[in-house]
C-alpha cells in the first residue's frame, strides 16, 4: 500500500483544490491512506472530504514557511508520494527531498496556462516563476498537467523537453451529481419572468472575465432576449461587475450570487452554461454542465476548453474577449443546442473514476527516484 501526501495551502475553494479533494477521495475509496496537509485547515471543501482522509495542519503560509516546517514533518512520517498543486509548495517539497535526502516520490500537478500567466505578471514575478518551473517544479519525479495545452505551455520554457511530464484531464464529476442537481433554485418568481437561464461560475476577477458576459447580454436584450444569468463566485471584480449590470440596467437580467455550496442546482435548470475566461487550466465547470446534459458555450482561451469541446464538437466557441462574437455563439446555442445525450456521454472521460484510475496506476507504478 502506497501512502500518499497531498499538501495545499487551504480548500477555500477553486479549481486545483477541487481536484485534490476529488483525488484523495478516490485513493482512500480504493483501500489506501491519504492525508492532507494543509498550510491552515480551513475551507469550504472540508466538508467534502471524505473522513477517511486525514487532516493536518501545517501552520504555513509562505514558502519560507513551509521550507521549514515541511521538512520535519516529512523526516516524521513515512509517505511513499507527495502530490502538491501549488508552485511554492512543490518547490518547497522538491528542497526538503533533496536537501534531507527523503526517500519519496514528488508528483507535481499543474493547473493553469503558464505562458498566459506570464504575460499578464509584472517583470519580476515573471523572472521569477519562469524561473521557478523551468529549475525547481521540472525537477518533481512526475509532472502532471491537467491538460495538453498546460503541457506544452510548461514544455515551452523548458531547454529541453521533459520525460516526467504526464497529462492526466481532471476528474471532476460522479453520481452524486445528479442527486445535488434536483435540488430546487430558491429564486422561482425571476425564472419565471424569462425566456432563458444561463449560469456563469468562476471567482470573480479580471481573468474570469465576467464583464464579457454583461456586455453580450446587454446585446443579446438589445434583440429581445429575455435572459435570466446567474453569476456565481466571489472576489475582487464583485463591485465593478454590478456597477456594470446597473449601467446597462440589467439588475433584472444578471444576478450575482456569490459563493454556491451546490452549484448544480444552477447548472442544471439553465439553457446554458456560459465560461469567458481570458484563459484556463482546464474548466470544470465545462465538464460538470456537460455531464447534466446542459449546452456550453465557451471563449476559446488557452488551455481547457477546447480540448474538452474538441475544438466545438461538444460545444460552442468563441474568440476571447469579443462580446459581439460571444452573443452570437449564446444565440447560435440557444437556437441549435446539441443533444443531451451526446454532452453526457462526452464527460464520462473526466469523470471520477476513469481519472482516479490513471493516478493509481500512475502512483502504483512510479517508485522513489
Amino acid at each position: 500500500m502506497k501512502k500518499v501526501l497531498f499538501i495545499l495551502n487551504n480548500l477555500q475553494g477553486g479549481g486545483a483544490e477541487r481536484v485534490i479533494v476529488n483525488i484523495a477521495n478516490g485513493y482512500v475509496a480504493a483501500g489506501h491512506e491519504a492525508t492532507i496537509l494543509l498550510g491552515k485547515q480551513e475551507g469550504v471543501y472540508l466538508d467534502l472530504l471524505d473522513n477517511r482522509v486525514n487532516i493536518v495542519e501545517l501552520g504555513a503560509i509562505t514558502l519560507f514557511d513551509y521550507c521549514r516546517r515541511l521538512p520535519k514533518f516529512l523526516k516524521k512520517h513515512s509517505f511513499s508520494h507527495v502530490i502538491t498543486a501549488s508552485d511554492y509548495i512543490t518547490c518547497a517539497a522538491v528542497f526538503a527531498k533533496r536537501v534531507n535526502k527523503i526517500d519519496l516520490t514528488i508528483i507535481a500537478t499543474l493547473h493553469y496556462d503558464l505562458s498566459s500567466q506570464l504575460k499578464v505578471l509584472p517583470n519580476l514575478n515573471r523572472i521569477w516563476l519562469k524561473l521557478i518551473n523551468k529549475r525547481i517544479i521540472s525537477k518533481a519525479d512526475k509532472i502532471i498537467a491537467v491538460s495538453t495545452g498546460v503541457a506544452k505551455s510548461f514544455t515551452s520554457i523548458l531547454s529541453k523537453p521533459s520525460q516526467n511530464l504526464h497529462v492526466i484531464y481532471n476528474p471532476v464529476f460522479d453520481d452524486r451529481i445528479n442527486e445535488l442537481a434536483k435540488e430546487e433554485v430558491i429564486d422561482l418568481t425571476s425564472r419565471m419572468n424569462h425566456q432563458h437561464q444561463l449560469v456563469c461560475i468562476g471567482r470573480l476577477d479580471k481573468g474570469k472575465n465576467q464583464k464579457l458576459l454583461i456586455e453580450a447580454v446587454n446585446i443579446l436584450s438589445k434583440k429581445g432576449y429575455r435572459l435570466l444569468v446567474y453569476l456565481i463566485g466571489e472576489g475582487s471584480e464583485c463591485d465593478n461587475l454590478q456597477n456594470l449590470i446597473n449601467k446597462f440596467e440589467l439588475q433584472e437580467s444578471i444576478k450575482l450570487i456569490g459563493y454556491q455550496n451546490n452549484p448544480f442546482q444552477y447548472i442544471s435548470k439553465s439553457n446554458l452554461l456560459v465560461s469567458v475566461s481570458n484563459y484556463e487550466g482546464f474548466g470544470n465547470t465545462l465538464v460538470e454542465a456537460l455531464a447534466l446534459g446542459i449546452n456550453v458555450v465557451s471563449t476559446d482561451c488557452p488551455s481547457g476548453p477546447n480540448e474538452i469541446l474538441e475544438g466545438g464538437k461538444f460545444g460552442f466557441l468563441c474568440p476571447v474577449d469579443d462580446a459581439a462574437l460571444l452573443s452570437d455563439a449564446i444565440e447560435s446555442a440557444l437556437k441549435n443546442p446539441i443533444d443531451s445525450n451526446i454532452l453526457k456521454q462526452r464527460a464520462q472521460a473526466f469523470s471520477i473514476p476513469v481519472i482516479i484510475k490513471k493516478y493509481l496506476d500512475l502512483i502504483q507504478n512510479s517508485c522513489v527516484a
